[in-house]
């Protein structure tokens, strides 16, 4: 039995035809505070046939939680990064009292290459307990394996708060150096268009490129915990740009600098202008005429209320 940070871990190793099954039993109080290296070092005792369940006493939609708490993302980012999969199926697990509403505290989690064949429910009957009893099933008993801890894939992590930021700048200006600005303004933005051609082809045949390899790397045995994740990454990241592109923006501007055609005074004919006396006599003129049929009607429909003054 380990301890860490209060919580209480015990497993068993359980052989059937000389395959392997790790099961881990965990127990979290409400009082410990796990740190994000406590998750780690719980979820690397896991091999490729390994459960895990217990009262981690964390909330997190993925295991049926309604909403998230600090412990419940520590979890889950743990899980992510180990490539594991939460066997729950969103049913409570543990009955409070009224008026609060029963929880999902109670956490199963497999290692990828079995988790397709265990099957996750609740029992009804909770013998006294305040927690239900969960059932797990293997009922055809998947292929287990011998070898060595987190031999399985997992997913490539980036941390962007450890990149050189300065390095970055500086690459980025010597790649820039090449680009000299011409005498001609027109030959600038001709480069500059085509520079950006260039660059949406790149990108393009990069996003086919990663796609393809995301793809041939989902097998059965890929976690839903990946599916989630990478489903998550795509989100809000495809948008319709809400301004005009580079050729309307320099055809707008260029009308406005140097429009095509410009009014001469003479060609201002003085006649259709209106002092400010002709205007005000036209306007009472107008609100004074009688109204016909349809003015009445539309003025009476379009009142917001239907009840008469």
């Amino acid at each position: 039995m380990l301890e860490l940070h209060s919580i209480d871990i015990i497993g068993i190793e359980i052989t059937i035809n000389d395959k392997t099954l790790d099961l881990w039993s965990i127990y979290i109080p409400p009082s410990s505070i796990p740190s994000p290296e406590t998750f780690n070092n719980i979820f690397s005792l896991m091999n490729q046939s390994s459960l895990i369940g217990g009262d981690f006493n964390g909330h997190h939609p993925v295991w049926g939680s309604s909403i998230s708490d600090f412990r419940g993302n520590l979890i889950h980012s743990a899980i992510l990064d180990y490539g594991l999969c939460v066997l729950n199926n969103g049913e409570a697990t543990r009955i409070n009292r009224p008026p609060y509403p029963d929880t999902m505290v109670d956490i199963s989690i497999s290692s990828p290459n079995i988790s397709l064949s265990c099957s996750w429910s609740v029992l009804p009957d909770p013998f006294g307990s305040d927690h239900l009893p969960i059932l797990i099933s293997i009922p055809n008993r998947p292929s287990y394996s011998n070898s060595s801890h987190n031999n399985y894939n997992t997913s490539t992590r980036f941390n962007f708060y450890a990149t050189d930021w300065n390095q970055f700048t500086y690459q980025v200006a010597s790649l820039l150096e090449p680009f000299t600005l011409d005498s001609s303004p027109l030959n600038n933005y001709n480069n500059f268009v085509n520079a950006c051609a260039d660059a949406t082809k790149v990108l393009n045949k990069t996003k086919r490129a990663s796609w393809e390899k995301l793809c041939s790397n989902l097998d059965p045995a890929t976690p839903l915990s990946e599916f989630w994740a990478t489903a998550k990454k795509f989100k809000h990241c495809i948008y319709s740009p809400s301004t005009a592109s580079n050729e309307d923006w320099f055809e707008n501007f260029c009308n406005k600098i140097s429009p095509a055609y410009v009014p001469s005074e003479a060609e201002i004919s003085p006649d259709i202008l209106f002092n400010e006396n002709q205007l005000s006599n036209n306007v009472l003129s107008h609100f004074s005429s009688p109204f016909n049929r349809q003015e009445l009607s539309l003025a009476i429909y379009s009142r917001k209320s239907p009840a008469g003054d």
